[in-house]
């Protein structure tokens, strides 16, 4: 009787436990939610921003960035060189240890080539980051963070 009692208040306890917070993330300037002047006074030059020192794969646009209504940061799309694939998680996982990495075979669509790929994801506060290996092209890479309410629309936008 005295074992049931204790695996019960172990229970409730284990019940109780608190979640760790999830982490505000900020990539050279950019966080989910921060207003569109906090973003552009922190990067003031667009083209010229890097991840962990490395630059955006179309330097000449740098990374896509989509803001709401209310003039919140909603997502950012950074693509790079996949051969600094390494060096931008590295980069990431030193600041934030809780992104988990997982490795699988991926294919072309149309089926003529295979590539190994590599996603790492965490969840951030008001929503995820993810960084792919293989993203269109075999020497694209690109890092994605993105709100919880952009996450909910994309996955409407599958169902229909």
């Amino acid at each position: 009787m005295k074992t049931t009692w204790i695996a019960l208040a172990l229970a409730l306890l284990a019940g109780c436990a608190k979640k760790a917070p999830e982490p505000v993330v900020n990539l050279s300037g950019f966080e989910l939610g921060g207003s569109a002047e906090q973003v552009m006074q922190s990067t003031p030059d667009w083209k010229s921003i890097t991840i962990g020192g490395v630059p955006s794969y179309f330097v000449h646009l740098g990374p896509s960035a989509e803001f709401g209504t209310d003039n919140k940061l909603q997502s950012l799309m950074f693509s790079f060189q996949s051969t600094s694939f390494s060096q931008v998680v590295g980069n990431v996982s030193s600041k934030y240890p809780s992104l988990a990495c997982k490795d699988s075979r991926g294919s072309h669509p149309n089926g003529s080539a295979t590539f190994d790929q590599t996603v790492c994801s965490m969840r951030v506060k008001g929503g995820e980051l993810v960084i792919q290996r293989v993203h269109g092209d075999v020497k694209m890479s690109v890092l994605t963070l993105k709100s919880d309410a952009v996450i909910s629309k994309e996955k409407q936008n599958k169902q229909k």
